[in-house]
């Protein structure tokens, strides 16, 4: 099973500096040399060497998502368990995070892993562009109302058509989350290529509002955040 990881990373400072961006390259390189994979290989990440990408958080440019494919989250941790650099890599990275507040009560590390491979070309429906191309991506988190997935996925799936007409020629992509929180609490990862930011909240002025009530009037909350490639 090949899952999605999100891995969203908050600075302690106002942006992403570049030395912290080259921490992060380091880690990406790392891991790619861990994974052992061929950076000729189809689909890879021509500037980190793997199937992995860096982006920055518009709603918050201290904020970046590193977003990668793998084997499953066993695979993940493994890596971050036993990667021979990880003593230099985790400190180098933890001295640019935020710390939590009072003020700012934000973790430093938000992590979720979703089913399947959401955003490499191999991933992408014939006639859409890669989802790792698209100017910008938004990613929506749903909480799923205990008991109502069933009737959230139908409703989803009666609404995908519409969405994915109108995110065109982006790709639209979701899956439901496989490192949960808790055995109840149900997470749909909806991730959708745009043009921009304002493209996408658009829509909320279109006819598709009444398909996209139908299943998010079946979650207890959601959060959506959008973000520009890096690497």
């Amino acid at each position: 099973m090949t899952v999605t990881e999100f891995g969203v990373t908050k600075t302690s400072g106002a942006i992403i500096t570049p030395e912290f961006r080259t921490v992060l390259e380091n880690a990406l390189a790392s891991q790619t040399k861990w994974l052992k994979i061929d950076p000729a290989a189809s689909g890879v990440n021509a500037v980190t060497g793997g199937r992995a990408w860096l982006y920055q958080q518009i709603e918050d440019p201290a904020s970046a998502l590193l977003a990668a494919t793998w084997t499953d989250v066993d695979q993940h941790n493994s890596w971050a368990a036993t990667d021979p650099e990880r003593d230099t890599l985790l400190p180098a990275i933890g001295k640019h995070l935020h710390q939590p507040s009072e003020a700012d009560p934000t973790p430093p590390v938000i992590l979720v892993h979703a089913d399947g491979d959401l955003l490499s070309p191999e991933a992408t429906p014939a006639g859409k562009g890669a989802l790792v191309d698209s100017p910008v991506i938004s990613i929506t988190r749903l909480f799923v109302t205990p008991g109502k997935k069933a009737e959230f996925e139908a409703a989803l799936n009666a609404a995908k058509d519409a969405i994915a007409e109108y995110t065109a020629p982006n790709t639209l992509q979701g899956s439901w989350r496989v490192d949960k929180e808790s055995p109840e609490k149900e997470e749909f990862v909806l991730v959708a290529g745009w043009e921009s930011k304002e493209k996408h909240l658009a829509i909320a002025e279109t006819g598709h509002l009444p398909k996209l009530a139908a299943f998010t009037s079946l979650t207890d909350g959601r959060e959506s955040r959008h973000y520009k490639r890096l690497l």
